[in-house]
């Protein structure tokens, strides 16, 4: 009698645990699938930031400044021939330091005297006129001059068609996917665009070739990239 009722006893505790463990599927759960789409446009570059800077040493601050002022003076000149409006050309202040030199004998730093710089940024919406900007600030005595930096005034609107063409692809990417279980793609339940951050654009290419007459130099500025990626989760059907 003590047996039975173990065993029965047994069986109803069997049967409570697997009905605690038993899991239903939300009635509305349905199958999706996560996908990500990327795209790629090209430009041709149509403007340009051309940083320069300068520098020059001499025994006073006056001095060094008198010859900063008087190259700076002939680069605004220059962009003013150029037809370059001043309100795209940015110029600092001064930056002054002094110029040391180590002496060995006696062991101490002796003051040369002071260097000062000064830094242009021109923003040049004409390429063709790049070659004789560059090649005439070098003239005037600029003596630090960075690589181009080029863009195009349209990035946005091109940002924009490359984040559409994304978003086509990752459609696209899923429905070879569910074709291959024989499933339709159904609507998007989330698109997020993933931010692939912001570079300063850089040409593909740059030549700079001078003529032997004296000729301003030319620029073949090539193409840059704008790129888009989404990460995507579509409903199957």
């Amino acid at each position: 009698m003590v047996g039975m009722k173990t065993r029965l006893l047994k069986g109803v505790g069997l049967s409570l645990l697997l009905a605690g463990c038993q899991v239903q599927a939300p009635a509305d759960q349905q199958d999706t699938i996560q996908v990500s789409g990327e795209s790629t446009i090209e430009a041709v570059p149509d403007q340009a930031e051309l940083r320069f800077a300068v520098e020059h040493q001499s025994t006073t601050v006056e001095s060094a400044q008198d010859q900063v002022d008087t190259v700076v003076g002939r680069l605004l000149q220059l962009a003013e021939g150029l037809e370059i409006e001043r309100a795209a050309i940015q110029t600092t202040g001064l930056n002054i330091r002094p110029d040391y030199q180590w002496l060995a004998e006696p062991r101490r730093r002796s003051l040369n005297g002071y260097v000062v710089t000064r830094h242009i940024t021109i923003q040049l919406n004409d390429l063709s006129q790049l070659g004789t900007l560059m090649s005439g600030a070098v003239k005037a005595g600029v003596n630090q001059v960075e690589p181009p930096q080029f863009d195009v005034g349209n990035r946005a609107a091109l940002q924009q068609r490359a984040l559409t063409n994304a978003v086509q692809a990752a459609r696209s990417r899923a429905e070879a996917m569910a074709q291959a279980v024989d499933q339709s793609v159904g609507a998007a339940i989330s698109l997020r665009a993933v931010d692939l951050g912001h570079s300063p654009p850089q040409p593909m290419m740059m030549r700079a070739a001078a003529e032997s007459s004296g000729a301003a130099s030319t620029y073949e500025v090539g193409r840059l990239t704008v790129a888009a990626r989404v990460d995507a989760t579509f409903r199957l059907e």
